[in-house]
């Protein structure tokens, strides 16, 4: 959710956005190259924005609203994009969905309940959103679906409760719903990181000896508590703590490499380049 970040560098990341739309001047392409905005791009955008903590009713980013609500099909949903699948999609529909929530007057609004209509017609026979009509893609799209209608029902819930309608009295009621969603998100990964640590502490899943387990539960924690970093980063990490005084980057380096790809099989982490980053942060095993 962008928190760990300083200041600085949310606002240097709000201003890149700002000043880097596509150039029809409605929402955002690929890149900042685009002289077209694109649906899932302009939604993805939206909500980071809203996660950084831009102003949601910045006159850029309501220009962006209206974009989606414009591109939204007669069947209730929204293509994906130019790039790929030029037609509805159910990841795309979500997205759209959510950002137009974090940023409507109306978090219930007439674009955003058809489009949950539409998402609801296309579940499939096993309880799953396809990506598209006849496409074998399924936990991508309900991924994001599944979020959507429990961050919808959520929403619902505490809408007019005594505290909410205290904080809509003072406050513009799309700050409202970007706080209550931070709260949703907060709590989702909360539940998230239980869940993890005593499905892990409980199973053999992060290696078959003591030694592997507890180095590999410490390289999470240490990933969990500063962030990206390289094999050799992690190591200096590691030698902080008194059972790593000894270890050796020339000797060592592979082991922890290892470690952190058996971890990335696993889907505990992921690399970009020669850096390793919690794919679910956090999960912390302390």
């Amino acid at each position: 959710m962008y928190d760990y970040l300083p200041y600085e560098k949310r606002l240097r990341a709000i201003n890149w956005l700002k000043n880097n739309k596509a150039s029809d001047g409605f929402g955002w392409g690929k890149d900042d190259s685009c002289s077209e905005s694109c649906e899932t791009f302009t939604s993805n955008i939206l909500e980071s924005l809203a996660l950084l903590g831009e102003d949601p009713t910045a006159e850029y980013i309501q220009k962006a609203r209206q974009f989606l609500e414009k591109r939204q099909k007669k069947c209730g949903g929204w293509i994906s994009s130019k790039f790929s699948l030029k037609k509805v999609t159910t990841y795309s529909t979500a997205i759209a969905c959510l950002s137009l929530m974090l940023t409507s007057e109306d978090p219930f609004n007439k674009y955003v309940k058809k489009g949950i209509d539409y998402l609801i017609k296309s579940v499939d026979k096993d309880g799953l959103w396809p990506l598209c009509s006849k496409n074998q893609s399924k936990d991508h799209p309900a991924s994001y679906v599944l979020r959507l209608f429990s961050f919808y029902d959520y929403l619902e819930s505490v809408w007019k409760n005594d505290e909410t309608m205290l904080l809509r009295k003072r406050l513009k009621p799309q700050e409202v719903t970007v706080m209550l969603y931070k709260r949703f998100l907060k709590n989702m990964y909360a539940d998230y990181k239980l869940m993890c640590k005593s499905n892990i502490l409980n199973s053999r899943i992060l290696g078959s000896t003591l030694n592997a387990v507890t180095r590999r539960k410490d390289i999470i924690n240490v990933l969990d508590s500063t962030g990206r970093k390289d094999v050799a980063a992690i190591i200096d990490e590691l030698k902080k703590q008194e059972r790593y005084s000894l270890m050796n980057k020339r000797y060592h380096i592979t082991q922890v490499k290892s470690d952190l790809e058996y971890l990335r099989s696993l889907n505990i982490t992921d690399r970009i380049y020669d850096q390793y980053f919690l794919v679910h942060n956090p999960i912390s095993l302390r």
